[in-house]
């Protein structure tokens, strides 16, 4: 769900509240009265996080920049391939560290004007099918997904997990227009009872990794009101920068640190940037830089 029917995302309850009935907790205060001024300046809450069935939310994320990348949990893997318009293209999804795992969910972006899913799913070594997809954004390029069993498996690593088949409308390479990040649905990987780790995606050719390509894509959502996230795929580990700026090109903000090979994402919020209106993101390294435009409306 975008919001959560018939509810607020958080509930908070005094700290000094006791549930007397633990079958029937719905009628618990959410204020408390401050007798005297003087003497009661501070007064204690829980704060419930509506929704987190397996409690890994971060409350402080909600505030400030988070940063996500590959370095760790699920990967999958997918033969690169040149595929041309009109070709029917079959993408088979394996993974060199399927062990364990109890569930996965993520974001599968597509390059609509390239390629466009079709209504064929087949399951492998997974029970995998429609039902474990989201089409509601697929006009935009958006597929988001979720699986999950409940206790970890393990599947060899030249198993097939699952199959999804694409048309394509141009010209094309399949590690250039297909990612896995958070746009919609998190990703994210669990093993066991929900140790969480992240998801990712990697190209291979004849069962050997390939170095992808340089690319900062566009902000998701654009524009956007409250949070936005930005990926970026890097062809080698790097130190580099990403800098938020304002038309004026004041620096907004600044993130300085080592990225990782692959893909990784920053989440942005609407809250830290304190300005409205179009604003400009770069990142800037040794061997790659890049800028794109951006949009925070009211």
């Amino acid at each position: 769900y975008d919001k959560l029917p018939e509810s607020t995302s958080w509930k908070f309850v005094p700290k000094s509240y006791v549930f007397t009935d633990l079958n029937n907790p719905w009628s618990y205060p959410t204020e408390e009265a401050l007798v005297e001024m003087k003497n009661e300046l501070q007064k204690d809450f829980i704060g419930i996080k509506v929704g987190d069935v397996n409690a890994s939310a971060t409350p402080h994320s909600l505030m400030g920049t988070e940063v996500r990348s590959t370095e760790t949990g699920l990967v999958f893997e997918v033969e690169d391939h040149v595929f041309k318009a009109g070709e029917s293209v079959k993408v088979e999804f394996r993974s060199p560290n399927f062990a364990g795992v109890s569930g996965f969910q993520g974001t599968l972006s597509i390059n609509n004007e390239e390629l466009r899913i079709e209504n064929e799913i087949q399951a492998g070594s997974l029970k995998f099918n429609d039902q474990n997809i989201g089409k509601r954004w697929a006009n935009g390029g958006i597929i988001t997904m979720s699986w999950n069993e409940k206790t970890g498996i393990d599947v060899e690593s030249d198993k097939v997990l699952f199959t999804m088949t694409f048309k394509a409308e141009k010209d094309g390479k399949l590690s250039e227009v297909l990612r896995i990040g958070s746009q919609r649905t998190k990703a994210e990987s669990y093993e066991g009872i929900g140790e969480l780790g992240n998801l990712s995606l990697r190209f291979t050719r004849d069962g050997k990794e390939i170095s992808g390509t340089n690319t900062l894509y566009q902000n998701y959502p654009n524009p956007f009101d409250q949070r936005t996230v930005i990926g970026i795929n890097l062809a080698q580990s790097t130190k580099g920068v990403m800098k938020i700026t304002d038309v004026a090109g004041r620096v907004i903000k600044s993130i300085d640190r080592e990225w990782n090979k692959g893909y990784n994402e920053i989440w942005l919020d609407k809250r830290e940037m304190k300005s409205t209106g179009i604003l400009w993101y770069s990142f800037e390294s040794k061997g790659f830089t890049a800028s794109k435009r951006m949009v925070i409306v009211d």
